[in-house]
Formats: structure tokens, sequence, C-alpha cells
């Protein structure tokens, strides 16, 4: 699912987050009541609170992303400077 949900007052962050946890996981427990659910999440379509890696991510595949990101940049200074997105468990 996609959706868009923008809010002005920061004393709603509470209410709102749980009320998109909430939508987010009845769109999944219908979409596999269904047998429409697959076994892998769309990364620019998941909030911070899914595991993007968690689904079809195996930990060889997950060394080796941290083995070229290592590489490449051995002082994180990317990791650093971009904020947002879905970072490399560990």
């Amino acid at each position: 699912m996609l959706y868009k949900i923008d809010w002005k007052d920061a004393a709603d962050d509470e209410v709102v987050e749980a009320a998109i946890s909430e939508w987010t996981s009845w769109g999944l427990e219908t979409a596999e009541e269904r047998g429409l659910l697959q076994d892998w999440l769309y990364m620019n379509y998941c909030d911070g609170s899914q595991d993007v890696y968690g689904l079809g991510t195996t930990e060889e595949d997950l060394q080796k992303m941290r083995d070229i990101r290592d590489k490449y940049d051995p002082q994180s200074i990317y990791k650093n400077l971009w904020k947002g997105g879905h970072k490399l468990p560990g």
C-alpha cells in the first residue's frame, strides 16, 4: 500500500501514527486472508516501522551489502549525511 498522510499538530503524532499502524496491519491481514500477500516489501513504500530487509533478504546478502558499503564508504560519510531512508542493519 502507498498512502500519504499529513497533519499539522505534533501533539497528534502518537494518535496518527497508531492509526497508520492499525491501517497497515489491516491491509496486510486482509491481503493474507485473500491470498494476495507477497513475501517482500517495496522499500520505497515502507515506513520506518517496517523491516524492509526481513523478507527475502538472507544474512549472506546483507553481509555482501555491508561489505560493499564498508569498501566504498569506510568513514560512513554517506550514511551519516543521508537523512531518512532505510539503512542497512548492523
